[in-house]
């Protein structure tokens, strides 16, 4: 029965990435957010369960970009589109009335599916990556997203600033370069709690935790960039 489990994990990230779905399509950020952390937590229990329990399974390796896909993949996408769609300063370029620029959005969906599949056929992404994996990427378009509602932190500026165009296409455009870049990022795959094996990964965990509770929301762009610099410092491991 054990071998089942890691799959079955994976499954519930879909279902949930599916319930994030509708949500996002209802523009209801708050519950997409709570739907993709359930996701996030089983997206990576799947792959904890499988180490502990040496299992190496083709078939859930393609389960597991499957659902990514969905939760990690097509909702950030469907965000962005929202985002853009009722933003302030969105050039206009029409196609049978419909002005095709909120859908750049999407690109944020295509270049997770080319991270997906890059990772998949990659023997060096293992002990860590390159490029921004998928499930960090959603946080960061998440994250956008609930600053731009000012519910979490009461920052005129900011919910402003997430509201520009040019801001969420920038944030786009820098989305779909790191999702296949070849920075080494670390990956939070603890194959023991020592600190000389995983310093970088508590030193990332220990900057992230003061900083969630003093930015809030604020914190995840933040960390992400905490993230990005602290692997650049440590891709050689030492």
């Amino acid at each position: 029965m054990k071998k089942h489990i890691p799959n079955l994990l994976t499954t519930l990230n879909l279902l949930f990435g599916t319930f994030a779905l509708v949500a996002a399509f209802n523009q209801h950020i708050e519950w997409s957010a709570l739907f993709i952390a359930f996701s996030l937590a089983l997206d990576y229990s799947d792959g904890f369960c499988a180490r502990l329990f040496n299992i190496n399974s083709e078939m859930g390796k393609q389960l597991d970009s499957l659902a990514d896909m969905v939760s990690f993949g097509l909702i950030p996408g469907v965000i962005m589109y929202f985002l853009l769609l009722n933003s302030q300063g969105l050039p206009e370029v029409n196609f049978f009335q419909i002005n095709i620029f909120p859908f750049l959005g999407f690109l944020i969906t295509v270049f997770s599916a080319l991270r997906l599949a890059k990772f998949n056929v990659d023997p060096l992404q293992t002990d860590k990556f390159y490029g921004l994996n998928t499930p960090a990427n959603t946080v960061l378009i998440l994250s956008i997203a609930l600053i731009n509602l000012n519910i979490f932190n009461d920052s005129a500026y900011f919910a402003h600033l997430t509201n520009q165009a040019w801001f969420l296409l920038t944030i786009s455009a820098l989305s779909c370069f790191l999702l296949v870049s070849r920075i080494p990022l670390l990956a939070f795959k603890f194959k023991s709690f020592g600190w000389q094996e995983n310093k970088a990964q508590y030193i990332i965990i220990l900057v992230a935790i003061p900083l969630l509770f003093l930015l809030k929301i604020l914190a995840f762009p933040t960390i992400l960039l905490v993230y990005i610099v602290i692997s650049l410092i440590y891709k050689d491991g030492n």
